[in-house]
């Protein structure tokens, strides 16, 4: 028969155990791609607002600014409410305390308020007020 020396030993024994099962569990769940987190923002965007009317979409691509990592461009496809594919839209998200917001969604005049010009030249977005000297 073997012996605790101390039950206090086996109690902090037991604890390390579940320590280290529960630090092990909680670094084994994924954290979503900042990608994801952009796809679920437009995802919503999309289903919660009447901005278009599209039934489905597939993000073809996400660009982060570098100069500024608060904000992404978007390229998308969508399927239209009768099935037919709809023109291929770009959104413009800006993250704020963690959470990716569109901007807006569309084809053309987009992101014409983000507030930095290298932001706006770096995600391709070209505004009509750029071309004034």
């Amino acid at each position: 028969m073997t012996r605790i020396a101390h039950p206090g030993l086996a109690l902090a024994a037991l604890a390390a155990l579940v320590g280290i099962t529960a630090a092990g569990w909680l670094a084994a769940q994924p954290y979503p791609s900042q990608t994801v987190l952009v796809r679920h923002a437009v995802g919503d965007y999309v289903r919660d607002s009447d901005c278009c009317a599209v039934v489905s979409f597939a993000l073809r691509s996400v660009h982060f600014a570098a100069a500024d990592g608060e904000y992404a461009l978007a390229t998308l496809a969508g399927v239209g409410d009768g099935g037919a594919p709809v023109d291929p839209a770009r959104a413009v998200l800006h993250r704020e305390l963690g959470v990716w917001h569109v901007l807006t969604l569309g084809s053309d005049d987009l992101g014409c308020d983000i507030p930095l010009q290298r932001v706006r030249d770096e995600l391709g977005i070209g505004c009509a007020d750029d071309e004034l000297p």
